[in-house]
């Protein structure tokens, strides 16, 4: 359903990165908590929580669809793949 690639970001940990959401339901901190765990080594709890406290919407509880997608996520990349 969703999906996070780095193509061509280089040094992805000098760059800023804007995430945003038209329909405002929670997906920009859903990707923010995924860009936390894959670039910013952050593991997958402390991303939760941070996504419920960014969100305001409290939808990241470890019972809710998206609190469990944060907890599931696995990083696909490492900081080799990031800095050719």
């Amino acid at each position: 359903r969703y999906s996070l690639q780095s193509r061509g970001l280089g040094d992805v940990y000098k760059r800023q990165v804007l995430i945003h959401c038209k329909h405002g339901v929670g997906r920009s901190s859903l990707f923010e908590a995924f860009y936390r765990i894959e670039f910013e080594g952050w593991n997958p709890e402390e991303a939760r929580k941070a996504a419920v406290w960014r969100s305001g919407l409290g939808s990241f509880g470890r019972d809710d669809e998206r609190g469990q997608m944060v907890l599931d996520y696995a990083p696909r990349y490492t900081s080799a793949d990031a800095n050719p």
